[in-house]
């Protein structure tokens, strides 16, 4: 059974609660109390120590769920834990839920025999019951009659996600006025209040989406004003007609984003499922749950009917494919769905529609690019379960029925299930309106040599089939019914290409003067590395761990870390792989870390600060690290290290998990290699004195372009300040890099300005020994390098870190380079 110990300030409070569960819930359960401070326990406080003896007291084979009440006593749990044995520690939950609703529902739950992680999870409800009673779920909101309105067309590549949707409810609570947002050409759209962040979010607006603004009340024009002038300067334009054909100059291809080389042409072929009208209400909902299980089950089944199929040609692709089975069987998302369907009596259609697009927002929120292009899958997957729910064929199928000869295919994204679902025998080549070199679609894209760009106008969702397409994917020219002149041209350059990956020449690259400079890989994922050892990096020098974090209710064990770490260094052959530690907190909250709220969490507990507060997780993550470094080149890096005392703290933790492996006589890798992000102006300016306590600088100039030019990442308003080629930024480098070599460390540079061809002659000029970079950039930036002198780049960089502006750099490597 398990076990449940009560952490609270006060004695007296804990004492009552444990009657209270005692009442509630019959059957005696191993419960204890941890409460109040001094030697009778009276005053006002949380005890680790008492704590621990609590849990000694409650432990046995099932675990133990630890409810708190205030911030303290998190803290005091935490330690407690680092008081406990390894073999204890990885059955003990630390559960944010609230402490008297919390208890009694765990209570009941561990009564009734539930294991460990059920039983944290359904205290975590506990409120729900009392929400529904006080609050109860309003009606959907209507737009009044009478109300105005404008039209606009979403024209930025990641729609109305979470930062511009955040800031147009700040802007619409200054107005006296009723907002509702609806997408009117979306069957089935809901009406989204525009007060409510999670309503506008799960809105699930897209890129070329036409959206309607109403607003009704006395500031009704003022606010309509206001919101016009937002979304025309940072989401949108205003919609004044319906879509046209795109328009081209003649003899002008139109340039989109690269994804796959090659070069193709044929008819068009538009791929845009509808999404399906549902209804909100099930009148019978434990047939509704039936049905839902059911149409996963189709999913999954036409899922792994495409992993195989992709198997014999691209196993490593079918591995991403075969992922999506993943989300189908995520028990968070069956979770929520049995609630929304069985307790609140929703239909099957309506809550997944609902519930996936929450998951979907939450993935579009995300900074990482790589992460965030995710998002792509799940939308793929929330129309196979839509078609199986409502007994469609899926249209992927009936395209390739229909279809007499191949085609090229026009897709508002290329999703993965796109890509793997259509044979290769109807398949030329692929356009869609959004998608990124680092999306899974484009990895398999890539994989089957087929031609494939992005970034084109939505109105091609509406070229007919009389429409001829030609496009290039390697260097992302789209041709609308080209002449006969221009198909001459695009045989020529068919003939030409070459799709292969293999001649392209192996690194270690150089510059034509003969010096090296290092092309790492950032990656996220198993696949990524998977991809960055395809695209031939010679390293990964940035491998996020946070994917193996997110979407959980509890942290990964040691022993799945260490898997996947070995994973990925299979993955790369012996090249060496920096991992980063868990780089959460703030603006990337996971569930199992409790915080405090924060007014800016971009300047709070994020980073290494986080990890140096979570020593149980930073614990299980350094050790993971450590053994699986055993056989493979892993090497250490820590983010957000800001002061010397963070670095200082940092290495001795790590000391301290070798000393501990060395008793437990586990084989691991020491001394292990240990980097340091510089990504704080602070962390710049005192290189010199980080320098010597590791063996590599990498510069993140993400976050110390936002923290050196105060503007926040991904802010709408401030892209302008945004540019990582401001001479400040260029300075903090050149400072870092000179720093680093006078110590004998090498300094790399991963974020987006690595995997900008025009900032590569101003890093190979400041000296730059490496950079991380996104894999699909390995071929453009290796060919600049290969093409650049770095003696002239040396000469000329000095000039460019006297210059004033982000925009006067680059106009200086542009000149640069097309002097070389």
């Amino acid at each position: 059974m398990v076990g449940l110990v009560i952490v609270s300030h006060s004695r007296r409070l804990a004492e009552a609660l444990l009657g209270l569960t005692a009442q509630v819930c019959p059957t005696p359960i191993p419960v204890r109390v941890a409460a109040g401070a001094g030697p009778d326990h009276a005053e006002i406080g949380t005890d680790a120590t008492q704590i621990v003896e609590a849990i000694q007291e409650v432990y046995g084979p099932d675990g133990v769920v630890v409810l708190m009440d205030l911030g303290s006593a998190i803290l005091s749990a935490e330690t407690a834990l680092d008081l406990l044995p390894d073999d204890w520690r990885k059955a003990i939950r630390l559960c944010p839920a609230p402490l008297v609703e919390g208890a009694l529902s765990a209570a009941v739950q561990i009564g009734s025999g539930q294991k460990l992680d059920a039983v944290c999870r359904e205290a975590c409800r506990a409120l729900d019951a009392k929400l529904v009673q006080i609050e109860p779920e309003p009606p959907p909101p209507s737009v009044p009659p009478g109300a105005l309105e404008s039209l606009f067309t979403v024209t930025k590549p990641h729609g109305l996600h979470a930062r511009p949707a955040a800031r147009l409810v700040q802007l619409i609570a200054g107005f006296r006025a009723e907002v509702y947002f609806r997408r009117p050409k979306s069957p089935g759209s809901r009406v989204a209040s525009g007060r409510s962040l999670t309503s506008l979010v799960t809105l699930g607006a897209r890129q070329g989406d036409v959206i309607a603004v109403s607003t009704s009340g006395d500031d009704a024009r003022q606010a309509l004003d206001a919101i016009r002038d937002f979304l025309r300067a940072e989401l949108a334009e205003e919609e004044l007609a319906e879509p046209s054909q795109p328009q081209f100059e003649a003899g002008r291809p139109f340039g989109a984003l690269p994804l796959s080389p090659g070069v193709a042409w044929g008819p068009a072929y538009v791929y845009d499922p509808s999404v399906p009208v549902v209804d909100e209400s099930a009148a019978d909902p434990d047939a509704e749950w039936t049905r839902f299980l059911k149409a996963v089950d189709v999913a999954k089944e036409a899922i792994r009917a495409r992993a195989k199929s992709l198997a014999a040609c691209a196993p490593a692709e079918a591995e991403i494919v075969e992922t999506h089975l993943l989300t189908l069987e995520d028990p968070v998302i069956l979770s929520r769905m049995r609630d929304s369907i069985l307790a609140s009596r929703k239909a099957a259609g309506w809550a997944w529609g609902n519930v996936i697009d929450e998951v979907i927002a939450s993935y579009e929120s995300l900074e990482d690019p790589y992460l965030r292009q995710r998002a792509a899958d799940l939308r793929g997957i929330r129309t196979q379960v839509h078609q199986a729910l409502t007994d469609k064929t899926d249209s992927r199928d009936d395209f390739a029925r229909a279809l007499s000869q191949p085609v090229i295919v026009i897709a508002r994204e290329s999703s993965p299930g796109l890509i793997a679902g259509l044979p290769r025998r109807v398949l030329l080549g692929v356009i869609s309106v959004e998608g990124q070199p680092t999306s899974h679609g484009a990895i398999i894209a890539r994989s089957l040599r087929i031609p494939a760009v992005s970034g084109v106008p939505a109105s091609f969702l509406s070229l007919g089939p009389e429409t001829v397409i030609g496009l290039d994917g390697a260097t992302g020219q789209v041709w609308l019914n080209p002449d006969a002149e221009e198909i001459r041209e695009l045989g020529r350059r068919k003939g030409e290409s070459t799709t292969s990956l293999e001649a392209r020449p192996p690194g270690p690259w150089r510059t034509r003067d003969g010096e090296r400079l290092e092309i790492a890989a950032n990656a996220g994922s198993v696949e990524g590395a998977r991809v960055a050892a395809l695209e031939q990096a010679e390293a990964i020098g940035l491998l996020r761990t946070e994917f193996m974090y997110l979407n959980r209710l509890e942290p990964p064990t040691e022993q799945e870390q260490i898997a996947t770490l070995e994973e990925i260094a299979a993955a790369m052959t012996g090249r060496p792989v920096f991992v980063r530690s868990l780089d959460v907190g703030g603006d990337k909250p996971v569930p199992f870390l409790p915080r405090l709220p924060e007014q800016n969490p971009y300047l709070g507990v994020r980073g290494i600060r986080l990890s140096l507060r979570s020593r149980t997780v930073f614990r299980h993550q350094i050790r993971a690290v450590l053994r699986a470094g055993a056989e493979n080149d892993l090497r250490l890096m820590l983010p957000m290290v800001s002061a010397l005392e963070d670095l200082v703290r940092s290495r001795a933790f790590i000391e301290e998990c070798h000393r501990e492996l060395l008793e437990e006589n586990l084989a691991h890798r020491w001394p292990i290699p240990l980097a340091v992000m510089i990504e704080t102006p602070s962390a710049a300016l005192i290189a010199a004195s980080l320098a010597p306590l590791v063996d590599f600088l990498s510069i993140g100039t993400n976050d110390l372009t936002q923290y050196t030019l105060a503007a926040e990442r991904g802010h709408p308003q401030l892209s302008e300040y945004l540019d990582s080629l401001h001479p400040s930024v260029l300075q903090l480098i050149g400072k870092t890099v000179e720093a680093g070599h006078q110590a004998g460390k090498q300094v790399g540079v991963c974020g987006e300005i690595a995997s900008d061809p025009v900032a590569t002659p101003i890093l190979l000029g400041l000296q730059v020994d490496e950079i991380s970079i996104e894999p699909a950039a390995i071929g453009t930036i290796s060919r600049v390098v290969s093409g650049l002198s770095a003696e002239k780049a040396r000469d000329w960089a000095r000039g460019v870190l006297k210059l004033a502006t982000a925009k006067e750099v680059r106009e200086a490597s542009a000149a640069f380079a097309s002097a070389v």
